[in-house]
């Protein structure tokens, strides 16, 4: 979790990046579209092409509704089935006093980590 605060990788802003690019567009076509990469990005942005689903579905659009759902279904189903071999995450320590937080507490104490870390708390 620490990690992922201050760490952002390049997935999270290109897949925000597109995300902000859907939302300013008018067409629904287009902005399923950015969003789709936004997901291909990042498998989490998935879950905004199911909501833009709901959301045109209430609107009577249902052929744009059921595209959506599909894609943003289609890409968390392969995250899924990618996920299971665990690759990926093999390497991760799951012990908390083995993440290397107390080794690396000068980095911590920075002024921007830190009021990062302040801001999270608050």
């Amino acid at each position: 979790l620490y990690q992922g605060l201050f760490l952002v990788s390049l997935q999270e802003l290109s897949g925000a990046a597109l995300v902000s690019l859907g939302l300013m567009t008018r067409r629904n076509p287009t902005r399923i579209a950015l969003w789709l990469v936004a997901a291909l990005f990042k498998a989490p942005f998935a879950w905004i092409l199911i909501g833009n689903s709901v959301f045109l579905w209430r609107q009577k659009k249902h052929l744009e509704a059921t595209i959506s759902g599909g894609l943003g279904i289609a890409v968390l189903a392969a995250s899924a089935l990618w996920s299971k071999n665990g690759g990926y995450t093999s390497g991760y320590r799951l012990n908390p006093l083995d993440l290397g937080i107390y080794e690396n507490f000068s980095q911590l104490v920075e002024p921007m980590n830190a009021l990062l870390l302040v801001g999270l708390v608050w």
